[in-house]
């Protein structure tokens, strides 16, 4: 259930790198949950079944393999601003304002992380 809640999460707490990873590969809907007495032995924490769709064609990202690293550095430690997970990284840039600085990475979506990538990575 946690995970299938990490899964789904668009922003806030339980928000991060895998949210963004599994939601930019795949479509993603929650289905019923699964008690414990399905299983044997019974764990102490209900299960959710998770229905995934791949996306046929994700929208290209440049360097996608320098991105993703990208990303993991904002989500290095989630309560950080963006400047503090990326000063000790090469990814911190002049260019990016200290408004934008000072959010914290689960404040921003694909869309926001995709703009500062292309700023990052020229």
């Amino acid at each position: 259930e946690e995970v299938a809640q990490k899964i789904v999460k668009t922003s806030g707490r339980g928000y991060g790198y895998t949210s963004l990873f599994f939601q930019y590969y795949f479509e993603w809907k929650l289905l019923e949950k699964i008690p414990p007495s399905a299983f044997y032995p019974p764990p102490k924490v209900f299960s959710r079944l998770l229905y995934f769709k791949p996306i046929k064609n994700p929208t290209a990202i440049p360097d996608e393999e320098g991105f993703w690293q990208f990303v993991m550095v904002c989500f290095k430690q989630p309560r950080r601003t963006l400047k503090n997970n990326l000063k000790s990284s090469h990814f911190l840039d002049e260019k990016l304002s200290e408004e934008l600085l000072s959010k914290r990475a689960q404040q921003l979506d694909m869309k926001d992380l995709l703009q500062i990538w292309k700023q990052v990575s020229h």
